[in-house]
């Protein structure tokens, strides 16, 4: 199974779906990778929120997004700037750590 992302959240069924594209640069190797669009049913500031202090902002998950391991067993250290993203929702830039 593919580590996939989770884009639909309780409490905005209803809302207004942002196509958003993520890209994941690992510090250690300065490699970058870009996850395939994804919908997602949060207003901007609720998913800058997610990838800049929520869940997506922990190395452990953002390192599930980067290698999606074929194996659910894989586990990834908790830790803060191993993983760098750039965030886009429609279109506009919402966060920028890679520069």
């Amino acid at each position: 199974m593919v580590a996939r992302l989770s884009t639909s959240f309780e409490g905005n069924e209803g809302r207004r779906m942002l196509t958003v594209s993520v890209t994941i640069k690992k510090v250690s190797t300065s490699e970058s990778r870009t996850l395939p669009d994804e919908q997602y049913s949060l207003d901007v500031s609720n998913l800058r929120f997610l990838w800049a202090d929520g869940n997506y902002s922990c190395d452990c998950n953002r390192a599930i997004f980067f290698d999606r391991p074929e194996d659910d067993e894989a586990e990834y250290p908790c830790s803060d700037g191993a993983y760098l993203v750039k965030v886009v929702a429609d279109g506009e830039v919402i966060l920028d750590e890679i520069g």
